[in-house]
């Protein structure tokens, strides 16, 4: 049994450095693209700024959350600016969201970029985050029986 659960924490930090190092080149990439920032210089930029949160992890979990909600707002609100500059037709929008249409070629694409935004939440979400919120006093039979259903 020890040997399970040593091969499956294994294969998660595996699958997480994975997702992280992903992660960590499109982030450079995409300053590399966008700022013209040579390719190295953005990947320390990059990792540097996986450093500063990784010790904003030191001041706990709510600090964390709030952080991360900061650069969300941030986001939503250049999202929301850029609306507003580039002007796009609205019906177009609508009909977009109502009758979605995919050009040919373009799936691996839309799977690639859900995939690279979904799965790492997704280990995070589920490993990190929940445990500090989990009650200290709990039988195994309640916690083993929460990881044997499926979530939904």
């Amino acid at each position: 049994r020890k040997g399970v659960v040593m091969t499956m924490w294994i294969l998660a930090e595996l699958a997480i450095i994975a997702t992280d190092l992903t992660v960590m080149l499109g982030t450079a990439i995409g300053l590399n693209l966008v700022t013209g920032m040579p390719l190295l210089v953005a990947v320390i930029l990059t990792a540097l700024d996986t450093f500063l949160l990784l010790a904003a992890q030191t001041y706990g979990m709510k600090r964390l959350e709030q952080i991360t909600f900061l650069f969300l707002g941030v986001i939503s609100c250049c999202f929301i600016a850029e609306l507003f500059f580039c002007k796009p037709n609205v019906k177009m929008i609508f009909e977009g969201i109502f009758v979605p249409r995919m050009p040919a070629g373009s799936l691996y694409i839309a799977i690639g970029i859900v995939g690279a935004t979904v799965m790492p939440h997704n280990f995070y979400l589920h490993s990190a985050l929940v445990v500090h919120r989990a009650p200290r006093n709990r039988s195994a039979e309640s916690i083993n029986l929460e990881c044997s259903v499926p979530s939904t």
